[in-house]
């Protein structure tokens, strides 16, 4: 049974009553579920953060100026090269 309010329509759902079922309002709760960062993932990214911070200072170190220059020059012509 759906009672249409508006742009907003329910639907009953066993246990928890009434369900929300608004397009934006599902979009968002899809993107946020997609996006956030899970609590179980905190360690594992607290660890990839910190090993990120020592290896690309080190990688900088290790490199000589024109192979950093070299980097550069490939990288700016991708950037300018991909379609806007």
């Amino acid at each position: 049974m759906l009672v249409s309010q508006s742009s907003v329509m329910f639907v009953p759902v066993l246990e928890r009553g009434m369900i929300l079922l608004d397009l934006n309002r599902n979009a968002f709760r899809i993107v946020r579920s997609l996006t956030e960062e899970k609590k179980e993932d905190a360690p594992r990214v607290a660890v990839a953060r910190k090993a990120g911070n020592v290896g690309g200072p080190a990688r900088a170190k290790a490199l000589t100026a024109s192979r950093r220059w070299d980097i550069a020059i490939i990288a700016n012509r991708a950037r300018w090269q991909k379609p806007c």
